[in-house]
């Protein structure tokens, strides 16, 4: 019976993809880099409602982190399709750790200020945008591409699991030690990932090919990439769909704290239940989606779109926090299936040499459409009940979807990388 589970297990798709070297000793190292993450986020979010109290000032956090990479991440993803990815992550990564070293330090002397806070969150964010497209695209480098859904997914099983576990430990944190603590465990995280990064030996076959081909400018390398995005018949509408429900929907993991304290008087023990029924719900979805055939993609995420405008309607109205967690952890699962799907149809459908843009491009939306839409729900609830804010959100988001979810298709026959499209001119390569 063991011998029998172990085949089994030889077999099942998260074990095929943890087979590949150096994708397992990435993708293992990089689990204290992101609890680091979620501890950070988490207690910057409360560190934000206890300077505020305010559903406006929590929106505006999240967009002081997205403002600057509205220019930089189109830069950064053309940076990712004609230099090494592996040594850009190795000087973000860097960067990183000293912000959060800074972060603390600061908060140990009593000078982190609200500007002084806004400030750190936004230097994360030029950082984080920058280094994104190409953590992104290394995966392809690593994995072969019949494991690469389920490295995609294995990527967003140990994200979410960070996602659960990080605001469970800065839940903690907060009630029974001090943020300045828990910042410095955030900083212990992000070194530890820096120093992995530096014994990793990855082969990149892009920086061959962008080197035989003749030099543009980065304006017009931009460009290229959001003509290929544009002509593309899955993931043109894909793409367009992606963008209304970040604004729409996707925004509820930066509102939890306002939902915690202002719909259920929970304060920051209900934060910490919230945010781990949002990361253990987004477990669920990426656990399951590692097991999804690739012609299943589009339906699955049509399914995902309509599913989470009305959990995000049902959320705002329940009658008790026991429901709203389960709603959470519902709503968890439907973001994690949504961005899963969309992310490898980009890593299966776009060429090689313009997967760095494409992939900032999505990584540009799904960090920035639910910063501007939380900062448009939170300034809202300012001025309205937060239940009817999210509410309206819900219902605006569904009408939009309306027409444009018939524009794809509810399933593909074709195979990965073979749906036919018009690709950018052949005088734009990266």
């Amino acid at each position: 019976m063991p011998l029998a589970l172990i085949e089994r297990w030889q077999k099942n798709p998260i074990y095929q993809a943890l087979a590949q070297h150096p994708y397992r000793e990435y993708v293992l190292s990089n689990i204290p880099n992101l609890l680091g993450l979620w501890i950070q986020r988490t207690t910057v979010g409360w560190l934000t409602w206890e300077m505020t109290h305010s559903g406006f000032w929590l929106g505006a956090i999240s967009m002081a982190e997205l403002a600057p990479s509205l220019l930089l991440t189109p830069v950064a993803g053309v940076f990712a399709d004609r230099y090494s990815r592996i040594k850009l992550l190795r000087i973000t990564q860097g960067l990183i750790f000293l912000q959060a070293l800074l972060f603390c330090i600061l908060l140990l002397n009593d000078l982190l200020t609200l500007p002084v806070l806004i400030g750190l969150v936004v230097i994360q964010g030029l950082v984080t945008s920058f280094a994104q497209p190409s953590r992104m695209a290394l995966i392809s480098s690593m994995v072969p591409r019949q494991h690469l859904t389920s490295a995609i997914s294995l990527n967003a099983i140990i994200f979410n699991l960070a996602r659960f576990l990080g605001p469970i430990l800065a839940g903690a944190g907060l009630v029974w030690l001090n943020p300045t603590i828990l910042l410095g465990c955030s900083a212990t995280g992000y070194c530890w990932f820096w120093g992995i990064l530096w014994y990793l030996k990855i082969q990149e076959k892009h920086v061959e090919q962008v080197r035989q081909t003749a030099p543009t400018s980065l304006i017009q390398s931009i460009r290229a990439g959001l003509h290929y995005a544009r002509q593309h018949p899955l993931l043109g509408p894909w793409l367009a769909v992606f963008v209304v429900l970040c604004l729409g929907v996707r925004q509820l993991a930066e509102l939890l704290p306002g939902v915690s304290d202002l719909l259920f008087y929970q304060g920051v023990e209900g934060l910490a239940m919230l945010s781990s029924g949002l990361g253990l719900g987004a477990v669920t979805g990426s656990i399951w989606m590692s097991q999804q055939p690739y012609e299943a993609l589009p339906r699955i995420f049509r399914f995902s779109a309509w599913g989470l405008c009305l959990l995000l309607a049902i959320l705002s109205w329940s009658p008790s926090f026991v429901l709203a967690v389960v709603i959470v952890a519902g709503c968890g699962l439907l973001l994690m299936v949504s961005g899963i799907s969309t992310q490898t149809m980009l890593q299966l459908e776009v060429e090689s040499q313009f997967r760095g843009r494409l992939l900032s491009l999505y990584g540009l939306v799904l960090r920035g459409g639910p910063a501007i839409g939380a900062l448009l729900v939170g300034t809202t609830a300012d001025w309205i009940e937060l239940e009817w804010s999210l509410t309206i959100a819900a219902a605006l988001t569904s009408l939009v979807l309306w027409r444009m979810l018939a524009q794809i298709p509810n399933n593909t026959a074709q195979p990965p990388g073979k749906m036919p499209f018009m690709t950018a001119p052949p005088s734009s390569p990266a």
